[in-house]
Formats: structure tokens, sequence, C-alpha cells
């Protein structure tokens, strides 16, 4: 059984998770080792949020295959805006809205009417 890595994700008891922490721990007299992982639940149930698990012993486990980010550059309608356009849209979205915002400029607070 293939043992998962250091923030992996994983479906374990029916429940999709992230793998936190892995210790490997001897096993038995055979010389078979034992995982001893921490996960967190990625799904919105709020108990438990998190476990401790002995990966050998889970029934019906498995490891979600790694994803990439899709390819956008073949496409140009599909290529990211510049950072000038990118933050112009912010300012403008910030100066179109009603309300009040504050954002954190280098650990002090800019207030925007």
């Amino acid at each position: 059984m293939r043992v998962p890595d250091i923030g992996q994700c994983i479906l374990v008891r029916k429940r999709p998770a992230v793998v936190r922490n892995k210790i490997q721990l001897p096993g038995n007299r055979d010389g078979v080792k034992i995982h001893l992982l921490d996960v967190d639940y990625l799904d919105s149930y709020t108990y438990p949020v998190s476990d401790k698990i002995v990966w050998e012993c889970e029934v019906g486990a498995a490891i979600y295959a790694l994803h990439d980010f899709p390819d956008i550059m073949p496409s140009p309608s599909l290529t990211p805006d510049r950072p000038s356009r990118f933050h112009a849209f912010v300012d403008a979205i910030s100066w179109s809205s009603q309300g009040i915002y504050e954002l954190e400029d280098d650990g002090k607070k800019v207030r925007y009417n």
C-alpha cells in the first residue's frame, strides 16, 4: 500500500483530507512499518476537523492524484492581465462600490471611504 506524503490530498473515512504530518513507526516483529498521519479534513463538517490515523488500518482510504493547473498560455484570450491592468481593475471596483474599505499597507491601515 502506497503511503501519502505531507501536503497530499487523500480520501479517508469517506471524507477528503490533507496530510499535515507523517510519522513512520516500527511495526511488528516481521518488520512491517506503520505510518501515523495527522490529517485535516477539507469538507464542511466541523467535527472532527482533524484526526490522527494509522494509514495501514484505514479501510477504503485512497490517495488523490496530483492535479496540475490548466495550461492557459496557448489561448491568447486566456492570458493573465498585466499587473498594472489588474490593479486598475481593483481600483475601479473599490471606487465604484459603496462602503468603507480598510487595507493594510506595510503594517499600517489605509482607510478608503
